[in-house]
């Protein structure tokens, strides 16, 4: 970083040169009297606000306390969502660390009104960081110190969820067929009819009924994976085998169709056909900055670094 760069992120000025102290440089003594006389200019507000918060009880609230928007804490919990489970993994005494850009002629309260340019979450011994990133031309977003975009190309959950009824286990206690068998993925409980979202763009492989899954949607994804969403109660209207879906899309509802005891959706991510636990599975990134984009962005991200260390 040049000297330039650090005098402006630390809102201080730069130092006059020697020429500008040289009594001899041309300017009269007068001039400089009355320069002298002049009341000094009040210093400019810092170019950056840092907010730091404990949590106690929820992200959510803490944010609350930091003054974040709603909003602004909702885009956090997703640009962290590939590395924090907001539900799991946030301790009593973890801690968050927001850095905020103030323009000149800001009067309001910067952290309500804008997104953090930089953030950094606390885990007890793990530190997880994101830096905001627009490219010329184009749509801001956050991404990490190496450049990987924040957003994962797998959302974690296809719905919104009450609890893990079942978890993700190689030898569980069937209690339809009274074994114990693989349990290949999780359960989901929730309501009849909560919409189930695609995780990840992809084509639908199978739509129909399969023996214990009951209704069931299978989707083939990118980078060689496959999800799978069983028990439901009804598919989306008009969705077909072949057919592209996007993420987000809804492509059916919970039931309790199938070998199920209750209301809940089975779902299931498998990666070269071989299942993996879809609430811990490392997920694809969305893209990776590049060439000239990368440059800027690590420029930016060293010097706001110090800010969330300080």
């Amino acid at each position: 970083m040049t000297p330039r760069s650090i005098e402006y992120l630390s809102g201080h000025a730069a130092a006059p040169t020697d020429d500008a102290l040289d009594p001899g440089n041309g300017a009269s003594s007068t001039a400089s009297d009355a320069a002298a006389a002049r009341p000094a200019t009040p210093p400019a507000a810092a170019p950056y606000v840092t907010r730091s918060v404990t949590i106690e009880h929820s992200f959510d609230s803490a944010a609350l306390k930091a003054g974040v928007s709603p909003q602004v804490a909702a885009s956090l919990v997703k640009a962290f969502s590939a590395k924090v489970d907001f539900r799991r993994d946030l301790q009593k005494g973890d801690s968050f660390t927001l850095v905020f850009k103030r323009d000149p002629g800001d009067a309001g309260d910067v952290a309500a009104d804008g997104k953090p340019v930089a953030a950094k979450i606390d885990l007890g011994s793990t530190t997880h960081t994101i830096y905001w990133y627009r490219k010329p031309g184009g749509t801001g977003s956050y991404y990490t110190l190496n450049g990987n975009s924040t957003l994962p190309a797998f959302s974690r959950y296809p719905i919104a969820f009450t609890r893990v009824s079942s978890p993700f286990s190689l030898a569980r206690f069937d209690p339809v067929l009274k074994r114990v068998r693989p349990h290949d993925g999780v359960d989901l409980a929730a309501p009849v009819g909560t919409p189930v979202h695609a995780t990840a763009t992809g084509r639908v492989k199978f739509v129909g009924w399969q023996r214990g899954y009951g209704k069931v949607v299978i989707l083939s994804n990118p980078n060689d994976f496959s999800t799978l969403f069983a028990h439901l109660s009804r598919f989306a209207h008009g969705l077909r085998r072949g057919q592209a879906v996007h993420r987000g899309q809804v492509i059916g509802y919970v039931g309790e169709t199938g070998w199920a005891t209750g209301p809940h959706l089975h779902f299931e991510l498998r990666r070269d056909n071989v299942p993996v636990n879809p609430l811990t599975a490392r997920l694809p990134v969305e893209h990776r900055l590049k060439g000239a984009d990368r440059e800027h962005f690590a420029s930016q991200a060293q010097a706001l670094a110090s800010f969330l260390s300080s």
